[in-house]
């Protein structure tokens, strides 16, 4: 079923740990999880090598204790995956130990794992099948159908009209599905224990990725892509939100990484003055040019009023922050971002002490499709650091509060 929409794919399992007052702060005395990404996505067949890359921040990550997955995760009343009846040990294929901000495995999902969902599919289907089409019944005995699933061939494909492919067999494999858990249990520098989560799906899509003819029905979910950052410097000492594209006043941006226009020129210090308001951004996955909409974001076409109209997923973004200089100030005064809704853009607090200068900020990317029964969500994480300067009508400012 169809999570709601405050469930963040990365859950945590937490023993010996208090969040911070700002969950979006990280402080170096308290090991913080920021997010879990699945590569190549957060989705794989039986059979499929799946990555994932596990991100911690904080107090550093000294040791992981346990890695387990569990392939028996039950939904409850509310449609949430939150049970499990049995966890076993990650078969690793490969590990990487970027102690201590990351830990990142491959290892193998087995290819019995859908074996019990085939027998109720392949009976729906064969059934709708010879309603509809009694001879091609015939030629796709079940036998051969779950061969196509698992194995699937270009031409048998071809030779199956697109109605069927569309009205029976993409809706029926959004059942062939199963959410998977993904565990890790983590220990820092000053003894914390993290116990961890990550949410995956196991389901047929990614055996039809490179078969023109199917893979925009039966699609994969790609993670989503942050191709920049940077921020805002806005006219305005009071300007609470902010958008590029509706502003008329005067602004100026700093750009810490843009891979998709290399004029974007790199600059990580921020000139923080009087009469400014400042802005952190991120790639919303949306571009409109003069050649019309450019996208990264994963595109579906749905019935609206009748019509078939494209549809593209929602971007939701969390920010996370570190002041990295010591300040006698409390941490509320220093560096910090205003949450608002999860979007691409995040207002910027500058520091009441002008001696904290260097801040590491992290964007937390999740993706969402409403509509579409047990999609995986993808997920992708960028970071940057940067330094803040001050001009002297800011220090003066803020030396008379």
């Amino acid at each position: 079923m169809k999570k709601p929409l405050a469930l963040i794919l990365f859950a945590f399992l937490l023993s010996c740990f208090n969040f911070p007052t700002r969950f979006e702060r990280i402080v170096n005395d308290e090991l913080r999880p920021v997010t879990a990404v699945f590569s190549p996505y957060s989705e794989a067949a039986p059979g499929d090598t799946l990555s994932v890359k596990i991100h911690f921040a904080g107090n550093p990550v000294i040791a992981v204790d346990t890695m387990m997955v569990s392939y028996s995760v039950l939904n409850n009343v509310y449609g949430i995956n939150d049970t499990f009846t049995n966890v076993e040990a990650v078969q690793m294929i490969d590990s990487t130990m970027a102690l201590p901000e990351s830990v990142e495995i491959s290892f193998v999902v087995p290819d019995t794992k859908l074996d019990d969902l085939l027998a109720p599919f392949v009976a729906r289907t064969d059934s709708a099948l010879r309603a509809i089409d009694p001879a091609l019944a015939e030629m796709v005995p079940p036998n051969i159908l779950i061969e196509q699933l698992t194995n699937p061939d270009p031409a048998f494909w071809d030779a199956i009209p697109d109605s069927f492919i569309n009205t029976m067999i993409a809706p029926a494999l959004e059942y062939i599905t199963k959410p998977a858990y993904f565990f890790i249990t983590a220990r820092s520098h000053n003894g914390i224990v993290l116990e961890s989560r990550a949410e995956f799906v196991v389901r047929f899509n990614t055996n039809f990725k490179d078969i023109p003819k199917l893979s925009q029905a039966i699609q994969v979910n790609n993670n989503p892509e942050v191709r920049w950052m940077g921020v805002y410097k806005v006219e305005g000492d009071n300007v609470f939100s902010f958008d590029p594209l509706e502003f008329t006043g005067e602004y100026e941006f700093f750009c810490f990484f843009n891979e998709a226009d290399q004029s974007c020129t790199f600059d990580s210090v921020i000139l923080i003055d009087t009469g400014y308001s400042y802005f952190i951004a991120a790639d919303s996955g949306i571009v409109q040019t003069d050649a019309g909409l450019d996208t990264t974001r994963d595109a579906y076409i749905q019935k609206v009023n009748g019509k078939d109209t494209i549809v593209l997923e929602e971007y939701f973004f969390q920010w996370f922050y570190e002041n990295l200089d010591e300040s006698t100030l409390p941490q509320d005064s220093l560096f910090i971002l205003e949450r608002f809704d999860q979007d691409p853009i995040a207002r910027i607090y500058p520091p009441l002490d002008t001696q904290m200068r260097h801040f590491k900020v992290w964007v937390a990317v999740y993706d969402e499709f409403f509509g579409e029964f047990s999609r995986p969500r993808g997920m992708t994480l960028r970071q940057i650091e940067g330094v803040l300067e001050y001009t002297d009508a800011y220090k003066n400012q803020v030396a008379l509060k």
